[in-house]
């Protein structure tokens, strides 16, 4: 079976999503350690 490419664009754009939100949250708690300061 082949996978559509349209399908494939849309489970593509998925993944990105949720690669880009976990390294946003992974720079988040990086700051937080950096700078006590921003907690606050």
């Amino acid at each position: 079976k082949k996978i559509r490419q349209s399908s494939l664009a849309v489970v593509e754009k998925i993944a990105g999503f949720i690669l880009s939100a976990i390294a946003i949250e992974m720079i988040a708690t990086g700051l937080r350690g950096l700078f006590p300061v921003l907690v606050a």
